[in-house]
């Protein structure tokens, strides 16, 4: 899907921990050949491990309620902009759809823009 809709799944958090991921394996090549490194190599890693905070899944308000509600909350979205009801959509379709929507919403932005 990432190739399909990178705009998706391509994020900032992940190109940020892919720099930090190199930064550390450079260390570390540093390290096997002798250099003294740890003290960069824990700040990177420090720096890994508290990028993000995990998410709960426990209790009322947990993850994976949010995601099921937001999720149904994009098909109610999506089905009252197409007019068809995308609850039964492919992954494809689905992303597919919302890409549209997205596109179409930023376009009359665009033009409300240009008319203020």
């Amino acid at each position: 899907m990432a190739i399909y809709f990178p705009a998706f799944f391509d994020t900032a958090d992940k190109k940020i921990i892919a720099d930090l991921i190199r930064k550390k394996t450079l260390l570390r090549c540093k390290q096997l050949q002798g250099e003294e490194v740890c003290k960069e190599l824990s700040e990177i890693e420090k720096k890994i491990l508290t990028f993000s905070a995990p998410e709960s899944f426990t209790g009322n308000d947990n993850a994976e309620i949010r995601f099921e509600k937001d999720f149904e909350k994009l098909c109610v979205y999506l089905s009252q902009e197409l007019n068809a009801d995308v609850s039964h959509k492919t992954v494809f379709e689905f992303f597919a759809a919302y890409e549209f929507v997205k596109k179409q919403k930023d376009t009359e932005k665009k033009q409300l823009q240009k008319w203020k």
